[in-house]
């Protein structure tokens, strides 16, 4: 778990963020989202795009079109 702050939380009260799922979770949204679909993705090489662009590898492989 990453210990996370935030503006709004009670003084002495500290969140924690279970990230150690969210690849799993987000590849099985994308599948149901994307079906036997082709998706074109346009990569500018910053860090959003290209883990994006990762994620959706992992689900279409093959059916991925990208633009750099």
């Amino acid at each position: 778990m990453v210990p996370i702050s935030s503006s709004t939380s009670q003084p002495g009260c500290e969140h924690r963020l279970d990230v150690s799922s969210f690849p799993s979770e987000e590849v099985a949204k994308l599948r149901r989202n994307i079906g036997d679909g082709h998706v074109i993705s346009v990569l500018s090489t910053g860090i959003h795009s290209s883990a994006n662009s990762m994620l959706i590898y992992k689900v279409v492989d093959c059916r991925l079109h990208y633009y750099i």
